[in-house]
């Protein structure tokens, strides 16, 4: 199967509905525009080329929150995948927080529902 030929918003569409099959919506809706659901996986996320592995933590039509090792700057563009079997899903990160081991990660997808 080519990746590739995949459309990313029919790919997160899936994701964001398994996440509201197994996981919790979030208590931060007066932040946010858009409903997030609890959903830890672990996923792959394209930086500058280079391939890290990231937490995924909650999920959206209006984003996707990651935990990851790394500083990422804001406005940054990356991309996203939870596996090969997936097409890369572009993002910008919309916000970076550091904390202890770890950045906390606000990834803005590149397309709207």
């Amino acid at each position: 199967m080519e990746t590739q030929s995949i459309d990313p918003k029919v790919v997160v569409a899936e994701w964001i509905e398994e996440a509201a099959l197994g996981g919790s919506g979030d208590v931060y809706d007066a932040k946010r525009a858009n409903m997030r659901y609890a959903w830890y996986q672990q996923m792959e996320m394209l930086v500058d080329g280079e391939t890290v592995y990231i937490q995924c933590r909650d999920i959206g039509t209006g984003g996707i929150g990651v935990s990851v090792r790394k500083r990422l700057e804001e406005h940054s563009d990356v991309e996203i995948r939870r596996d090969s079997r997936d097409p890369w899903i572009p993002c910008k990160v919309a916000h970076c927080t550091q904390a202890i081991g770890k950045s906390i990660i606000g990834l803005q997808l590149d397309f709207t529902f």
